[in-house]
């Protein structure tokens, strides 16, 4: 989870400083790959905002959850953020445009719902009262 707090300090902080030029890496990936149409530059950065916001929340989740593990609702927060983002770039990928930026973001978030609920179950089967894993691994 200290690995997931970093990339999100640092992803966050790229689309933070530099959001039109992560939108011309994803649209350059876009001509390349022909999966689906480019998405067009934002002209302002209203929103850039809150995913800013987002992405420092999850940073915050992620390094709690990897102080206590089991404190699963950290999980379930960090679960809920990315299947939410996956559902709405699925949405707007059937139901507004096929921008090959949603594509990269159902690409991105699926595979991370998927890592943070294998955590939730991992903790879950190892009952109360268990061991970090870090303790497991050091004994």
């Amino acid at each position: 989870m200290k690995i997931l707090a970093l990339v999100y300090a640092v992803v966050g902080s790229l689309f933070f400083f530099l959001s039109a030029k992560m939108l011309e890496v994803i649209n350059s990936a876009s001509a390349t790959f022909k999966l689906a149409a480019p998405i067009p530059l934002n002209t302002e950065n209203f929103w850039v905002v809150f995913s800013t916001s987002m992405m420092l929340m999850l940073v915050t989740l992620s390094l709690l959850s990897s102080r206590t593990p089991e404190t699963r609702g950290y999980l379930w927060v960090h679960f809920v953020s990315k299947v939410a983002s996956t559902a709405g770039f699925f949405y707007l990928f059937f139901n507004q445009q096929p921008y090959f930026a949603y594509l990269v973001g159902i690409g991105t978030d699926l595979p991370l719902a998927l890592i943070v609920l294998g955590c939730i179950i991992r903790i879950s089967l190892a009952g109360p009262g268990a061991a970090p894993v870090a303790e497991k691994a050091s004994t």
